[in-house]
């Protein structure tokens, strides 16, 4: 393949950049990094990618060898946690796979023989050109978790003709996070759901004066730009913290702050004693809710909805859009809200429609009528966290706000309670004011770039998910996005239609997604199983093709936008050595699937470019089409040629609040998104139709409902991310750089509560078994630790840390733990209702010594 260097680009081509430059001074004020000043040293820019945050990072490369990994301070949240430093352990770890793999032995034995690229890739080809050649190319799934080719990897797969890209979010924080965020606030709408992104808002740490920490720990957890750099600047300017958690994250440098142990699952009900507790006292913002709320909606008792209600055009930052206008009641009439602006925000009216008189209560007031059974009493016996400290939350809010908020969490599909939860720290944050406000949630904003392909024609078979979300009234809410363990259903039901083929990028659904069991026979019923990856892990140890894809370190990639700050944001990742072994670059790879799998006309439309020139063709176009930022931001955006020596652009903060695509075009406190989906669900008989009451209403997790109280062997498995491993798997789980802390830290031990642990006859290392009460064969082995700060009900361990029950994989790596609970392995193949999200940790375990 002819390139084209960056060098000789931008000497050739000046009139090119200057067309898209709009100027070179940045908001940050940095210098740029250049290899002139550092010597025999080069300075290289990365975005680390060992978690999914890409913080901006500075490699140092001496004699062709990576040695050094730091902050890149280009940025007003500059930061490099420990994960990101041991960068080099995954770098160089001695496991990676090393060259194109072909499988031997049966599906999950891990014996594979070695294969030269065109052996290997040639046999992937051949499958999906069989499959093209029957017209069922509907049949293979691509299911990627980093994007290693971004801008080319899924459009290689949409061009061949699959509907299927499977996203991992249901295992994470789809759809229970953004629809009960995005029923409130507004989104976009996939599938007719609303889903804001998990980025659309962040927690104002830095300007806040208190907040509750749910589901959310970031001081520790997940990621250093901007969450943890925020999370420190506002501890240091004395924000003050509530931890509400089963377990204390000590280990974040939060032993001063407030820990409130809770229940496992009972968050809803916590949040229903403190909603309780806002409106018998009144300590909601009513200027704020007045202004941009419907709280004012006069909505029919009977079927939730407006009683009355019609369509109009309204102007909206210049352009017209429909909204919903709705009756409210003022003091001498009731009529439309937009002939009536000042209307009343409380109370029972009657209203004439068709001839008939309707009872009608205002949004607020059902709200209020709806919570007063929620007391903080009730609440405590639901959750354990004592009534006065949830007044006592209470009355901190109020006195902070609008400088407050409860974090809105990444921990969303864990229990069938999930999405009340996210849906409730949602409506308190709207109701104390503090969404677009200093100090309280304010709305992320991202620079975005152009495509580099475009013109990719629709595919005309329908997905999967959209598939279910259709047919499936239990699938609701399911995001069209993400949805492997609904896609694993449809392996093993052959529903809507057979799955043959999957491509895993990067993706190890088998020790991330709950069930493993199902999982595993779904994986022995394709046909073929390819996974693109740099390590081992329990679902490569499953495949047939094993294409070893290259570290961050190793690659150019695209330009990068999609960071969770409340800063545009613009990066780039660079190459800081070669390809080790015999691995190489994402864009290699799917460049080379597609020359085998395309017809010469369409490879030519959309990957010719890239063949020619390389990256420099997929970094011109995205910064040509660089858009969704002011033009004074656009000013300041440098040059191409800065960008791709490191520099990193940042814009403007902005607060704002705003309320972008709901039906009434405000921020919807009474979702009316939620209220017609209640409506229908019940008319349709469905028996969790409750899950979309737009009402404040407690749902009890799957445990709870089976068993009120746990026998004295008997846990509910949570997890966390550890300061020094998290979700990323094999990169943290299995480097050399981290292996000491970790054992320091007894990252592959269970945590349980110290009396009772002790009642049952342990003490601190002992090896215990771990077994779902539903699975007792599936058992898993595990060092215990006994802990002062875990709750009675809990049994606590870091996430991806220990082999789990599928443990095979752990044979090949020689500094991952060979012991300790993966909670997926062992947990019921089931689905959250409505959001069809996992419920990973809503089952119970027993614990025994080992025989």
């Amino acid at each position: 393949m002819s390139k084209t260097t960056r060098r000789q680009f931008l000497k050739g081509g000046a009139a090119t950049v200057a067309a898209v430059t709009f100027g070179s001074k940045t908001v940050s004020q940095a210098k740029t990094v250049t290899n002139a000043d550092f010597g025999i040293e080069k300075k290289v820019p990365l975005l680390c990618r060992m978690c999914a945050q890409y913080c901006p990072a500075i490699a140092t490369v001496r004699n062709g060898r990576l040695v050094r990994m730091e902050a890149n301070m280009d940025t007003p949240y500059g930061g490099l946690c420990g994960r990101g430093r041991a960068a080099m352990g995954a770098l160089y770890d001695p496991d990676r796979i090393k060259t194109p793999l072909i499988r031997t032995g049966k599906r999950g034995e891990g014996k594979f023989r070695q294969a030269s690229w065109s052996e290997a890739l040639d046999i992937v080809a051949k499958k999906m050109n069989s499959l093209a050649n029957e017209n069922d190319q509907k049949s293979l799934a691509f299911i990627p978790r980093f994007h290693s080719a971004a801008g080319m990897d899924a459009e290689l797969f949409k061009l061949y003709g699959s509907p299927n890209k499977v996203g991992y979010g249901d295992t994470c924080f789809a759809n229970g996070l953004t629809v009960g965020l995005s029923s409130i606030i507004g989104g976009k709408n996939y599938a007719g759901v609303p889903s804001q992104g998990t980025s659309a808002i962040s927690s104002d740490y830095e300007n806040a004066k208190y907040g509750i920490l749910l589901q959310r720990n970031p001081g520790g957890g997940l990621v250093c730009h901007a969450w943890g750099n925020m999370f420190g600047r506002g501890k240091r300017n004395g924000m003050q913290l509530t931890v509400i958690d089963p377990r204390k994250p000590s280990e974040a440098g939060e032993s001063d702050v407030e820990w409130l142990p809770i229940r496992p699952g009972t968050d809803s009900a916590f949040l229903l004693g403190l909603m309780h507790e806002i409106f018998k006292n009144k300590y909601y913002d009513i200027d704020y809710l007045a202004k941009h709320t419907n709280v004012d909606m006069l909505v029919n008792v009977e079927t939730g909805l407006p009683v009355v209600s019609r369509s109009i055009e309204e102007e909206h930052k210049g352009k017209k859009i429909t909204i919903m206008d709705y009756y409210v009641a003022t003091k001498n009439v009731i009529g439309f809200k937009s002939e009536n602006e000042q209307s009343n925000l409380f109370g029972e009216f009657f209203v004439e429609v068709d001839g008939k008189t309707v009872t009608c209560k205002t949004a607020f007031q059902l709200m209020i009528d709806a919570s007063k059974e929620y007391t903080p009493e009730w609440a405590e016996k639901q959750s354990s966290v004592y009534a006065e400290n949830i007044r006592k939350c209470a009355k901190k809010l109020n006195d902070a706000k609008p400088a407050c908020f409860i974090d809105r969490g990444y921990r969303s599909e864990r229990y069938a309670s999930s999405l009340r939860d996210k849906m409730l720290i949602t409506q308190i944050n709207v109701l104390m004011g503090s969404l677009g406000q200093k100090g309280g949630v304010f709305y992320n904003r991202s620079v975005k770039t152009g495509s580099f392909m475009s013109g990719i024609p629709h595919v005309k078979d329908i997905s999967v998910s959209k598939w279910y979300i259709k047919n499936d009234p239990s699938r609701r809410f399911m995001s069209s996005k993400y949805y492997r363990r609904t896609w694993i259903e449809a392996v093993l039901s052959d529903k809507p239609y057979k799955q043959r083929m999957a491509v895993f990028y990067g993706q190890n659904i088998l020790g991330g997604s709950a069930g493993s069991e199902q999982i595993v026979k779904a994986l022995e019923k394709l046909e073929s199983i390819v996974c693109i990856s740099p390590f081992w892990n329990e679902t490569t140890m499953y495949a047939d093709v094993i294409l070893p894809d290259c570290t961050f370190m190793e690659r150019d990639e695209a330009l990068h936008t999609k960071y969770k700050t409340p800063l545009p944001t613009l990066g780039v990742n660079r190459k800081a050595v070669e390809p080790l072994y015999e691995s190489k670059d994402g864009y290699w790879i799917i460049n080379e699937l597609a020359r085998r799998v395309l017809n010469s006309e369409l490879y030519e439309k959309h990957f010719g470019d890239y063949n020619r020139e390389g990256m420099m063709a997929i970094w011109k176009k995205q910064y040509a089409g660089l858009h969704g930022i002011t033009d004074k931001e656009k000013a300041t955006i440098p040059s191409l040629e800065s960008i791709l020596d490191g520099q990193v652009w940042t814009g403007e903060q902005k607060y704002s609040i705003k309320a972008k695509g709901t039906p009434t075009g405000k921020i919807e406190l009474y979702s009316t998104y939620f209220a017609e989906q209640y409506l229908d669900l019940k008319s349709k008989g469905y028996d969790r139709a409750e899950q979309a009451s737009p009402l404040p209403l407690f749902i009890k997790p799957f445990w709870l409902e089976k068993k009120e109280a746990l026998s004295s062997s008997e846990f509910i498995p949570i997890t966390g991310f550890h300061p020094l491993g998290t979700f990323t798997g094999q990169q943290t789980k299995n480097n050399t750089l981290l292996k000491t802390i970790k054992e320091e830290h007894d990252a592959d031990a269970v945590f349980i509560n110290t009396k009772k642990g002790t009642a049952l006859g342990f003490k601190s290392g002992d090896i215990i078994e771990i077994f779902n009460v539903d699975k007792p064969s599936l058992v898993t082995k595990a060092k215990v630790v006994l802990s002062q700060t875990v709750h009675p009900d809990a049994l606590f361990s870091y996430y991806g840390m220990g082999a789990g029950y599928y443990n095979s994989v752990a044979k090949k790596l020689h500094n991952a733990d060979q012991i300790g609970l993966n909670p997926n392995h062992i947990s019921n193949f089931g689905f959250n209702p409505l959001t069809a999200g996992h419920p990973s940790q809503d089952f119970i375990v027993s614990v025994r010594k080992t025989v």
